[in-house]
């Protein structure tokens, strides 16, 4: 049997019927060649909408607010029935929307135990929708739940992937399954049969688990962007396209906040020499693409990242930055500081701060020049409350305050640009 290539779509790729119909389409290409598994994120925003609803003290505006979600997905079915002429083809999926709907809305009154189970009903919801829709393209499509064959070891707030366990159940329902299986990204089950998840962008990680379990010929991420540009395009409008990349060094850009791929996600890849892909819908022939290299020439990256949700907290003898999972209440240990001034005047500091960004200027083509990034920022007013670099300085990491990002990348850019042309001028005079 040909190994599969895994599919994932993310919640902006299938934001509205276009989008979802987009999608279909892709795969039902796709699945012409080999077998597929589709895992898909929640449609649009509906994850934030959810943590609202369960954050809202007051359960009748809850459920005002989950009623919306219901008529949401609701009216993106309907939008793809009218599109694909099949709305009697569609009405069984419609029927299992309301259900699910209505299910959540019982939930509400146990929100301490169902909390997880709520969070993900935007993958279940989605899930369903993609299966409709591709059944209705004349595709032999499958369902396979995510909760029961994603499980989770450990404690609540330390959980990992029983990928042992996992692999097997996987590996067993494959000799059955269908040519095209639709699954859920972020559900997961835990040791005491709670629905669990894997954290915010948990989808990715879920994609991963299904490709290192079935051996996947190749993991394609589908999202709402071009690929891995080496800035933030939402700050930075002329950031640039990284075409090439080493794995090695995407997991450090993901780890420091590039959010193409979930930095768990990699880790679960590193021993997986499978062909990674980054597309993006709206553009699935495009050359202009990122190709991730398991091995072979180190291909050239000087990038920005940014991480957002840092804390600051003593780890040892010196002061540890800690990045705060918002899928889960854990604090995932980033690094380790050297501070700019003594110890305790820099921790009085930065615990007055309250929003804390790690601003990444990364590079493996020429070592970054601390002191003049340093004395640019300081000349605009932005403070670096704490730095830390490697020993090749190919990395330099910044703590400053959420408020002064978008200036702070700008200048950082700016310092990457005139390092990248003063590199460039050197290796011309160097062939000269």
């Amino acid at each position: 049997m040909n190994c599969p290539v895994v599919m994932k779509f993310g919640g902006a790729s299938l934001g509205c019927a276009e989008s979802i119909l987009r999608v279909a389409r892709l795969i039902q290409q796709q699945q012409k060649h080999t077998r597929v598994i589709v895992i898909v994120s929640g449609c649009g925003n509906v994850t934030n909408d959810l943590e609202a609803i369960l954050a809202d003290p007051h359960k009748p505006s809850q459920k005002r607010a989950l009623e919306q979600v219901k008529l949401f997905h609701s009216e993106l079915l309907r939008q793809c029935a009218l599109t694909l002429q099949a709305e009697p083809e569609l009405t069984a999926t419609q029927h299992v929307i309301y259900d699910l709907c209505d299910h959540a809305l019982e939930l509400l009154d146990y929100p301490e135990v169902a909390h997880d189970d709520l969070l993900t009903l935007g993958e279940r919801l989605s899930a369903q929708i993609m299966i409709g829709v591709l059944r209705v393209l004349g595709l032999s499509c499958g369902y396979l739940d995510a909760a029961e064959f994603i499980h989770l070891c450990g404690e609540k707030s330390e959980h990992q992937p029983a990928i042992e366990k996992i692999s097997r159940l996987l590996q067993q329902v494959a000799r059955q399954a269908k040519h095209v299986n639709v699954s859920e990204g972020f559900i997961a089950r835990a040791e005491d049969g709670q629905i669990a998840t894997l954290g915010r962008n948990g989808s990715d990680t879920t994609a991963a688990i299904w490709a290192v379990a079935l051996n996947a010929s190749r993991l394609e991420i589908w999202k709402e962007v071009k690929g891995l540009c080496n800035a933030d395009p939402n700050i930075i409008p002329e950031a640039n396209l990284i075409t090439d990349i080493a794995f090695d060094d995407l997991c450090v850009l993901s780890q420091f906040g590039a959010s193409v791929i979930h930095y768990p996600a990699l880790q679960l890849l590193r021993q997986q020499r499978l062909i990674l892909s980054l597309k993006c819908p709206k553009n699935p022939n495009t050359p202009k693409a990122t190709h991730i290299h398991f091995g072979g020439e180190r291909p050239p990256v000087s990038a920005l990242a940014l991480l957002s949700g840092v804390q600051v907290l003593p780890h040892g003898e010196h002061l540890g930055l800690f990045c705060v999972d918002k899928g889960a209440a854990e604090l995932r240990f980033v690094m380790e500081l050297f501070l700019q001034n003594k110890i305790l005047h820099a921790l009085q500091k930065i615990q007055k701060s309250q929003s804390l960004l790690l601003l990444t200027l990364f590079s493996n083509q020429f070592a970054i020049d601390t002191q003049a990034l340093k004395s640019q920022l300081s000349k605009h007013g932005i403070s670096v409350l704490a730095v830390c670099s490697d020993g090749a300085n190919e990395c330099v990491n910044l703590v400053i305050v959420a408020e002064e990002k978008a200036q702070a990348m700008r200048i950082a850019h700016a310092q990457l640009r005139q390092q990248i042309t003063q590199s460039q001028c050197i290796e011309v005079n160097d062939a000269v």
